[in-house]
């Protein structure tokens, strides 16, 4: 999946999951890179789909492809002190 950060600040955003869509598109991403002869980061077991390699490295955490988007967050005074903190 994604990288631990040392940043408190995305530290809070990462325990957001992956939205349905964000997910098909780097499974679908990973999948096309495979079919092109890129390495594959898990044992494949046998498996010769590139969509269903993609899948295991996406669940493994080892997929090496991310999604950063900015997220809306609720401004309660709990958050934006912790932006503050942040910054």
């Amino acid at each position: 999946m994604h990288k631990p950060h040392n940043n408190a600040f995305y530290k809070y955003f990462d325990d957001y999951p992956y939205t349905k869509y964000e997910k098909a598109r780097i499974i679908g991403a990973r999948a096309e890179q495979i079919a092109h002869g890129s390495p594959i980061f898990v044992d494949p077991g046998g498996i010769i789909d590139p969509i269903e390699i993609a899948k295991i490295e996406f669940e493994k955490g080892v997929c090496p492809i991310t999604v950063e988007k900015e997220r809306k967050i609720k401004q309660t005074k709990e958050n934006l002190l912790k932006i503050k903190k942040v910054m």
